[in-house]
């Protein structure tokens, strides 16, 4: 087994308040990971507070790098995505079908839902002895540092003042927990558009009902190293991305993840975004294809209704990986 160092920068958020990401804009629900599209959208609408361009910024910049979705960290405990294949690699490997010890550990395995750094790279780089190791010290139960809670809420019907209970999800973060991200690409874009982009979204927040004082947090900014194959045939994402129909054959295990939700303008107005469709964090693809940002436009002639470009960030963070291969032992 043959490792290179990858490096990356990674954002820290230590969240002074609750947030609330929902799925297709979902208030009774509440997604962790952050997913890609969200930061990426989230630092254009703070670029465009600070006056920047963003149909220039996409044109000039959009392919200089690649963000991860937002994963959740513990103290100095980082969590990654689960790659879609493990838990049949691990029972093949492992003959967790004929031992009654191993399929105990393999249904504790399969309950995570995110592996911190040592798993993970033990896992995309195949390293059978450290998996054996940590598969014998998993717990049962697994802490990511945050909770889910709904808070109750009443609405009232304009006409007939009638009252109505409702729900908003939110995730509440403990002490020295949070959600990161890692950046990949051109120093230059970081320093100049998303640092600056990452500083004002500390004191607007990010997510919904940010009105509310949801979403704010604390950033902080550092290198960060992760292992990964020297030659590995396959890639896994750590974030959404997008793949058209003729790139379809590139894809090895995904899951179907559906991104929509609003367009908020300056005037106040919403709109409805089109339906995009992605693949997961997580998910296995023979390619080193890292998909595209999307201009809405394609799919609905989006700008002629709010006024300008919308875009939706559809650019994979690909890590090489070896277990999109066949186990031959």
């Amino acid at each position: 087994m043959t490792v290179k160092t990858m490096e990356t920068k990674i954002i820290k958020l230590n969240f002074k308040t609750p947030i609330h990401v929902g799925n297709f804009n979902n208030l009774s629900g509440q997604e962790i990971p952050i997913h890609s599209d969200t930061i990426f959208g989230a630092i254009c609408n703070a670029l465009d507070r600070l006056e920047v361009d963003i149909e220039e910024f996409v044109k000039n910049h959009g392919e200089s790098f690649v963000i991860s979705s937002g994963f959740p960290y513990v103290e100095n405990e980082l969590y990654f995505p689960k790659p879609l294949n493990v838990d049949e690699l691990i029972s093949k490997k492992f003959n967790i079908n004929g031992n009654e010890e191993n399929y105990k550990k393999l249904k504790k395995f399969k309950k995570i839902k995110f592996f911190d750094k040592k798993m993970f790279e033990a896992v995309i780089n195949r390293d059978d002895e450290m998996i054996e190791r940590i598969l014998d010290e998993i717990g049962d139960e697994e802490d990511y540092g945050y909770k889910i809670f709904d808070l109750p809420k009443v609405v009232l019907d304009r006409v007939t003042v009638d009252s109505q209970i409702y729900y908003l999800t939110m995730a509440r973060f403990e002490k020295d927990c949070g959600i990161y991200f890692l950046y990949k690409g051109s120093k230059e874009v970081f320093k100049n558009y998303i640092k600056p982009a990452i500083r004002l979204l500390e004191d607007e927040g990010i997510g919904g009902k940010r009105s509310w004082g949801l979403g704010l947090f604390n950033a902080k900014i550092d290198d960060f190293k992760l292992n990964v194959p020297k030659n590995g045939n396959y890639y896994l994402t750590l974030s959404l991305m997008f793949v058209d129909k003729p790139k379809i054959n590139i894809l090895e295990r995904w899951n179907f993840v559906y991104r929509k939700g609003w367009i908020f303008v300056r005037s106040g107005s919403a709109h409805r975004k089109p339906l995009v469709v992605m693949i997961s964090e997580g998910s296995i693809i023979n390619e080193n294809y890292t998909g595209e940002i999307i201009d809405l436009d394609r799919f609905w002639k989006i700008s002629e209704k709010v006024g300008h470009k919308v875009f939706v960030n559809g650019r994979g963070f690909l890590i090489p990986t070896n277990i999109g291969e066949e186990d031959e032992t």
